[in-house]
C-alpha cells in the first residue's frame, strides 16, 4: 500500500512539474500592430516564459521575446453591430468582444499588438503575459 501511494505521489509531482513549464495556448485573432502584418489572422496565442508566439495551426506567424514586452492590458468592448443586424435582431444584436493589447520595445522599434480573444479570457491572458514578462526580466 505504501509503495502504491509513494508511486502515485511521485507521478503527480512529475505531472504537475511538467505542466508548470508548458506554454499556455489561447484561441485568438491578430488584429493589428505588428510591422509587416497588415491583415487579420485567426490562430493561437502561446504564452510561455521565453516568448509570446502567434501561430496558425503548426505555422508560426511571429514570435516576440518576453524581454521585449513592456506592458499588457485588456478590454471587453460591446459591439452593437450595423443597422441591418439591429433591425433583424434588435437588442439581441449586441455582443461583447475581448481584446488583449501588448506593447513591445526593442532597439529598432516599438509596437502595440492587438489580439481579439474570447470575451471571458482577456484578464487571464494578460495575467499570464505579465507573469512571464516579470520572470523573463529577472
Amino acid at each position: 500500500m505504501f509503495k502504491k501511494t509513494l508511486l502515485l505521489g511521485l507521478s503527480l509531482v512529475f505531472i504537475v512539474g511538467s505542466l508548470a513549464h508548458a506554454a499556455d495556448v489561447f484561441k485568438a485573432e491578430y488584429v493589428s500592430g505588428k510591422a509587416g502584418f497588415e491583415k487579420k489572422i485567426k490562430g493561437e496565442l502561446m504564452v510561455d516564459a521565453q516568448a509570446l508566439t502567434f501561430k496558425d495551426g503548426d505555422k508560426i506567424i511571429f514570435t516576440v521575446p518576453m524581454t521585449e514586452v513592456t506592458k499588457a492590458s485588456n478590454a471587453v468592448e460591446n459591439n452593437t453591430g450595423g443597422l441591418g443586424r439591429k433591425v433583424m435582431f434588435g437588442s439581441l444584436s449586441n455582443r461583447s468582444e475581448g481584446f488583449v493589447y501588448v506593447s513591445t520595445e526593442n532597439a529598432d522599434a516599438a509596437e502595440a499588438l492587438v489580439f481579439k480573444v474570447d470575451q471571458k479570457a482577456p484578464a487571464g491572458i494578460v495575467a499570464k503575459i505579465e507573469f512571464a514578462m516579470k520572470k523573463a526580466k529577472n
